[in-house]
């Protein structure tokens, strides 16, 4: 009789499961330098699940050093299917945590969680399909870690997808099965009762805490120091195609150094020593193009924060246990350089989207292109925690593959749960250079905007630092309500969620809140560039040589050093039709107006008191703020804006710094050099035509509008200070409006 059976026994006469205790867990004997050679043929059938070249399903269990080698075969499953193990994740721990705070049970001794460790597949040829949750190594994982894995194919390897979740290394990463891919079994495991006590333990006890949220399944998966070596194609009909990961959440994908490998409960509870593994990067090698409908990337389709039941509750506050990270990768492309191509949207050199966590030291190398629908960029798609604005006027995101509704007062305390941080990384383009293009546009009175950026498409309240967009030759989004930028196609802070009745205003504790909030949506760009090739610049409705449209967000370039105070180099061309610049479009304090409802009724409510200082200083929160970040081509550079829009008073509006500015503070950013060109002059000085002026065979200008052109810009309200254009100096150094 094993365990199994003598649980089902008791639970089957009468005894509660409150009086049942789990006291320990003991992982099955673990598989190690086990060798599958000369594999052919086709694995597993396209109607039934959990097919793998070495195991269909991995519970618990330990596989180390084992190996698929001189191999030419396939893998092919309804769900879950991978090259080496269809699905790999944690056993379920039967039992109750009510008496956890009372007993002596070491909870760190348990570990229910799977582990691929220095497992490899070395093939002439690899093919895996199916429906859902397909890789090239596993299919999905949950709470399981893969560590120093590989995977070397030498002549083709394709990851073919009908559904959702497909990747080059694993399909999905996700937390435990209890609590996601088999939550509809959690009623008699330690899941169902894990919310209370991880409240009682976060406060009493942190690190025993951390324990329990991965016995419960609470605990995301890890990709450490896995490495891909293929001319590898994915490609899914349905949503998150990644180069490594299709989707994960709260996922550790990052190097396999040591601290890294003490999050993992294997190296934590010293099963293992981190001594005896060997540091390795994260990497993709030989990429030719990762293809899907939504959420499409060459590292990730999407990086998310995990979510579980009571995570968005501010009670439990389990959110800082689950963020992502994304730490020393690099994904390269095949001699020619690797695509992503979306027929929907968010797709991205690296990313598709990302939401809360955080991302460094990532290198997308030698990408030929991106194109979608909407929102592309040559790092990522969109990056931060969406849009404050859904379901019943709170923050819709997407985590677990579900639309979550987050509201004011619970956001105060997730906010930086949400946050997306990006450092230390870049894009590098082939040769002749990369190219974004958002092919989507406008129809039958559509407002939807189609986003495009040379790094990121859409940053909602992303900090980046230290980052860079390097060969790029265009990037591109439609004339009609298109947005793009050489680094940002749009940079914008997150509203503040609509509050609609006055006891959910009372529940913020006063304006304070209401900072605190706003301070982890506010953009913020240290040191970050776009370099173009000869001849690269960007078009679109809104076009800018850095960002598109720049709605309230800081940007800073100081620590490049005196003489290089630049954020674009090498710019050709901005073309545009409402607004284009070199540095931006559109530039403004346009945020404020996302949060109006919940400030302006602010001052109706009795009973709650408002420090007008701290209003002001929210108010301030939302003005852009630009300095020691000009724009630089040496052989100079042209602007267009010609379009006047009936519906828009400032449209037609282009300049060398700028398109249209308001409410924007410039500091120390110059723009050196506008292009040299040729205006005829008439014959006759005295004619009052001055034809020749206008004959676009005749004259052309560097900076051309509709209805404002201008050497630096076109502004409403801001201030400047310390700037200076090749030829001309700014003729104004201290406040000014009009």
């Amino acid at each position: 009789m094993g365990l199994g059976d003598l649980i089902t026994i008791l639970l089957g006469n009468a005894i509660p499961l409150s009086k049942l205790i789990p006291t320990g867990y003991k992982n099955c004997q673990k598989l190690q330098s086990v060798n599958v050679s000369g594999l052919t043929g086709i694995l597993g059938n396209a109607e039934k699940d959990y097919a793998g070249g070495f195991v269909g399903q991995q519970i618990g269990t330990i596989i180390e050093n084992s190996n698929i080698q001189s191999s030419n075969y396939k893998v092919v499953a309804k769900t879950y299917a991978g090259g080496f193990s269809g699905l790999s994740r944690d056993a379920v721990i039967e039992g109750t945590l009510s008496g956890a705070l009372d007993t002596s049970i070491q909870w760190s001794s348990f570990n229910p969680e799977s582990l691929l460790l220095s497992c490899s597949i070395n093939s002439n040829t690899l093919e895996v399909s199916g429906e859902n949750s397909i890789g090239g190594f596993v299919g999905a994982m949950a709470n399981t870690s893969a560590v120093n894995c590989t995977e070397k194919i030498d002549d083709e390897m394709t990851i073919s997808n009908s559904g959702d979740n497909t990747g080059g290394f694993v399909g999905l990463a996700t937390i435990g099965w209890a609590a996601n891919l088999g939550k509809e079994d959690n009623k008699d495991n330690l899941l169902g009762a894990v919310v209370d006590l991880v409240t009682k333990l976060l406060s009493s006890d942190p690190n025993q805490a951390a324990s329990l949220l991965s016995l419960g399944g609470i605990n995301p998966s890890a990709i450490m120091g896995c490495q891909i070596t293929a001319p590898m194609t994915v490609q899914s009909k349905g949503n998150y195609s990644g180069g490594l990961v299709g989707r994960g959440d709260g996922a550790y994908v990052t190097s396999s150094k040591e601290d890294y490998l003490k999050k993992v409960s294997f190296w934590r509870n010293k099963i293992y020593e981190t001594s005896v593994i060997p540091t390795k990067e994260t990497t993709i090698n030989g990429l030719k193009q990762v293809t899907g409908k939504d959420y499409v990337g060459g590292v990730t389709g999407s990086l998310g924060t995990a979510s579980v039941a009571g995570l968005l509750n501010t009670t439990v506050g389990i959110a800082s246990y689950l963020s992502f990270t994304l730490d020393e990768v690099t994904v390269s492309g095949n001699d020619t350089g690797y695509q992503v191509v979306a027929t929907g949207e968010r797709a991205g050199g690296v990313f598709g989207e990302a939401i809360g966590g955080t991302i460094n030291a990532v290198t997308a190398n030698n990408l030929y292109k991106v194109e979608g629908n909407n929102l592309t960029g040559g790092f990522g798609g969109l990056s931060g925690p969406g849009d404050l604005a859904g379901t019943d006027n709170g923050l819709t995101v997407n985590l677990l593959g579900l639309n979550h509704v987050l509201k004011l007062s619970n956001l105060l305390s997730l906010g930086q749960a949400v946050e997306v941080k990006i450092s230390d990384s870049k894009v590098l383009g082939v040769k002749n250079g990369y190219t974004v293009k958002s092919t989507g546009a406008r129809e039958d009175g559509s407002v939807t905007d189609y986003i495009a950026g040379g790094f990121l498409a859409r940053s909602n309240s992303t900090k980046i630092s230290a980052c860079s967009a390097q060969n790029l030759k265009d990037v591109t989004a439609t004339d009609s309500g298109g947005y793009a930028g050489g680094f940002l196609g749009v940079s914008k802070t997150g509203g503040l969620a609509d509050v609609a009745d006055e006891d959910s205003i009372k529940s913020l504790v006063d304006i304070n809140g209401l900072v605190n909030a706003v301070s982890y949506l506010i953009p913020k760009y240290t040191d970050c560039s776009v370099h173009y090739v000869e001849g690269g610049g960007v078009s679109a409705d809104t076009a800018g040589g850095f960002v598109g449209d720049f709605q309230s967000g800081t940007i800073n370039n100081k620590d490049r050093g005196e003489g290089d105070y630049y954020c674009v180099y090498n710019l050709d061309h901005v073309t545009g039709k409402s607004y284009a610049g070199g540095f931006g479009g559109n530039v403004y304090s346009g945020a404020l107006a996302s949060a109006g409802k919940g400030i302006s009724i602010l001052g109706g409510i009795k009973g709650l008191n408002i420090n007008i200082g701290e209003l002001l200083n929210l108010i301030n929160a939302y003005i852009p703020y630009i300095e020691y970040a000009g724009v630089k081509s040496e052989k100079g550079f042209t602007v267009i804006a010609d379009q006047i829009k009936s519906d828009n008073s400032n449209s037609g509006s282009a300049g060398g710094f700028i398109g249209y500015g308001s409410g924007v503070q410039v500091s120390h950013c110059d723009v050196n050099n506008l292009k040299h060109t040729k205006v005829t002059a008439p014959k006759d000085l005295e004619e009052q035509s001055g034809s020749t002026y206008f004959d676009t065979n005749q004259s052309a200008y560097a900076v051309t509008g509709a209805r404002y052109a201008g050497g630096y810009n076109r502004l409403y309200g801001y201030r400047i200070s310390s700037v200076y254009r090749k030829g001309i100096k700014c003729p104004w150094n201290s406040n000014r409006s009009e």
